[in-house]
């Protein structure tokens, strides 16, 4: 469902997953590509998933700080 909402300007990249103690999956973290939050959220509206927020993020690698 995802792929089928991208568009070659908003398009989900990667994920990761928070787990528990007991192994069990609790929260999605899912990186996209877009010009805008609302973008983002044009393609998701289509996918019966609950989304916590859109937020800006920064990837800071161990490598800036050697």
């Amino acid at each position: 469902m995802v792929r089928a909402n991208c568009t070659k300007d908003t398009y989900w990249v990667r994920s990761w997953v928070q787990g528990n103690e007991e192994g069990k999956f609790t929260k999605l973290f899912c990186e996209w590509n877009a010009a805008s939050a609302e973008d983002i959220r044009n393609a998701l509206k289509n996918i019966p998933v609950p989304t916590e927020g859109i937020y800006p993020m920064a990837i800071v690698d161990s490598e800036d700080f050697r």
